[in-house]
């Protein structure tokens, strides 16, 4: 029984890194689904609850109505500094590492045109490009625990041939001797005797890249009542990760061994298409009410990846290495559903005015799909895609968002605050927790130009395994993550 569930089990972690597939998991899922990213300083300055109120080009992608809302026409370039730290906690100590990246975060055009007909007062256009997340993040952990990655490498390559050991993760530890089967019984030997010995370890883990959306948006305005519009948007994904991970017996506690290092490296690109709707209802002058959904992002990516295995013996100075091939692998990502809502007040004291707006969203993870775009003759490649979107629809869960922001109008000043909170996209709600958002911005109004600024903060804590156990999952590195991101954001429009 137990050799029966050794092959199972073997089967079902080898199969990740077999045929066409090598590197998808639910956290792809999560990353180029979930959007905590506004791209305006106005939008960041109010925590991203424009959609009732609209008359801002960041509503192109979450409510195109409030396209409609431009009575001039408009060119705007937003700029962007986000600033992230990370606190790793791992073996009882806590390392930090940032990262900030200055980024242009949109640039678009609204070109309005108010008719001659009497019951419409706006068809307008606007195209630009909004950019929806940013992956900039450096992680670093170090500490001594018990365990070791081979470990792993021994529950992949058990059972299995040499020409069936994967050129991406074990068959690399045999080639740089970590691993070796010195009886030919495919049962294959290391250095560790219980795999409980203490070793330091650490691992330096450097993300980056975005998402940016391309976006084709028609609206129109039906005698100030009604407002509608309807968005067709082109994402572009582009993703880098590297991993640098370290084991070294430090204590002496493992005869020969002292060193391994294991490098990971992962691009992935690609690009996709969606569709947003939008409704923008005032049934008094001074009340909005809206409403949008967004059609999944098919999202067509393609994963470059590669790896490296270096092992050091006690006392040698010269190490084994082997290195992968580049690999590549063609999947289509199907982001969620998402519904809003908008509720939106806008308030005249005199000398100051502003708005309320409340906006609320509504997403289920659980939707993501994977599949296959290459032809294969691997049926285990398609085992694999059921495997991970039964995995999707059981570990990720629907979630609400909510958005509050208020702007007040003194003059040609314009003052601005928010909060947001953030739904977790995991079912276990400990593996994936996002403290609510904080915003402020100020802006100043002219007749043809207007500048703003703004201030966001998002942090969020995470669960981190650098490697997963089939038989021993209790044995595996747990590193807790605290993601702090402020990010400032500056905009310059233009009336045309």
């Amino acid at each position: 029984m137990f050799l029966d569930k050794m092959k199972t089990s073997a089967l079902l972690l080898c199969l990740g890194v077999s045929g066409l597939v090598h590197s998808q998991s639910i956290e792809d899922a999560v990353r180029y689904s979930f959007s905590p990213y506004n791209s305006t300083a106005r939008s960041i300055g109010v925590g991203g609850s424009m959609s009732p109120l609209g008359a801002d080009i960041s509503v192109a992608n979450v409510n195109p109505a409030g396209i409609a809302e431009f009575r001039k026409s408009e060119f705007a370039i937003s700029f962007g500094l986000p600033m992230s730290t990370t606190d790793a906690q791992f073996a009882g100590a806590i390392e930090s590492d940032d990262v900030t990246a200055f980024k242009v975060n949109s640039i678009g055009a609204v070109f309005a045109y108010d008719p001659p007909a009497i019951k419409t007062r706006t068809m307008n256009i606007a195209i630009g490009v909004n950019k929806l997340a940013d992956f900039n993040q450096n992680i670093y952990y170090g500490g001594t625990t018990p365990g070791t990655r081979v470990e792993r490498f021994l529950e992949l390559a058990n059972l299995r041939t040499l020409n069936e050991l994967s050129d991406f993760e074990e068959g690399l530890a045999y080639d740089a001797q970590v691993i070796l089967d010195e009886d030919g019984d495919l049962l294959y030997e290391s250095d560790f005797v219980s795999f409980e010995e203490q070793l330091f370890r650490d691992e330096i883990i450097e993300r980056s890249g975005q998402i940016n959306e391309l976006f084709f948006s028609f609206a129109s305005n039906i005698q100030n009542k009604i407002s509608y519009g309807l968005t067709l948007g082109i994402p572009i994904v582009d993703y880098t990760e590297t991993r640098d991970y370290l084991e070294a017996d430090d204590l002496f506690f493992v005869n020969s061994f002292d060193q391994l290092y294991f490098l990971q490296n992962l691009n992935t690109t690609g690009g996709g298409i969606n569709a947003k709707a939008g409704i923008i209802i005032k049934p008094v002058s001074k009340l909005r009410l809206s409403a949008a959904i967004h059609s999944p992002s098919w999202l067509f990516l393609t994963d470059e990846f590669s790896n490296t295995v270096e092992f050091f013996l006690d006392g040698e100075e010269n190490g084994f290495a082997a290195d992968s091939p580049v690999g590549e692998s063609q999947y289509t990502l199907r982001t969620p559903w998402r519904a809003f809502l908008g509720l939106g007040y806008i308030y005249d004291l005199g000398d100051v005015k502003g708005f309320l707006n409340g906006e609320v969203e509504y997403v289920d993870y659980s939707g993501s799909n994977f599949s296959l775009t290459t032809q294969t003759n691997n049926p285990e490649d398609e085992f694999i895609f059921d495997d991970l979107n039964a995995q999707a629809g059981s570990e990720l869960t629907s979630a609400i968002n909510i958005r509050v922001g208020t702007e007040i109008a003194i003059k040609h000043l314009r003052l601005r605050a928010g909060t947001g909170i953030m739904g977790s996209p995991y079912a276990d709600s400990d593996q994936y927790k996002i403290d609510p958002m904080l915003n402020a911005g100020l802006g100043w109004r002219g007749d043809k130009f207007y500048i703003d600024l703004a201030w966001n903060q998002l942090s969020l804590n995470q669960q981190y395994t650098p490697y997963q156990l089939e038989f021993f999952p209790e044995a595996e590195q747990i590193v807790e993550t605290s993601t702090t991101q402020n990010r400032f954001g500056l905009t310059l429009g233009f009336k045309i």
